[in-house]
């Protein structure tokens, strides 16, 4: 039987979230990386498909306060 890719993925993630439980170091940051990638898509879906105009110009804030802050 043949997976599909979806499938795949999914097993992979599960096993990975396993090795990350048992304190494999790699997977917990592979567990981490990936929870912070899907934020961000889910943050950037959100913006583009769904906010408002106010909600834009509360990120345009946000994101202006926290780039001031890296420059420093």
């Amino acid at each position: 039987m043949a997976l599909s890719n979806a499938e795949r993925s999914k097993r992979y993630r599960e096993r990975l979230k396993k090795k990350a439980a048992a304190g494999d170091a790699h997977a917990s940051k592979m567990v981490e990386k990936n929870k912070n990638a899907q934020l961000f898509r889910n943050a950037k879906s959100y913006a583009k498909n769904h906010a408002t105009m106010e909600e834009v110009t509360i990120f345009r804030k946000i994101l202006d306060e926290r780039e001031k802050k890296l420059k420093k």
